[in-house]
């Protein structure tokens, strides 16, 4: 137990724990999606466009 008090929860280890939950691991899976769609709609965001 004293190893496991420095690692961090990752998130396959909510998928794992959730793998038979296939209601909550769908949520998991959306936000992450929903995540991984904002990073990129960042990154297209140009802060130059906004000069007003």
């Amino acid at each position: 137990s004293d190893v496991a008090k420095d690692r961090k929860v990752t998130v396959d280890d909510f998928k794992f724990i959730l793998r038979n939950d296939s209601k909550k691991l769908a949520r998991v899976e959306e936000l992450l999606h929903m995540e991984q769609e904002i990073k990129k709609a960042r990154q297209n965001f140009d802060v130059k466009d906004i000069d007003e």
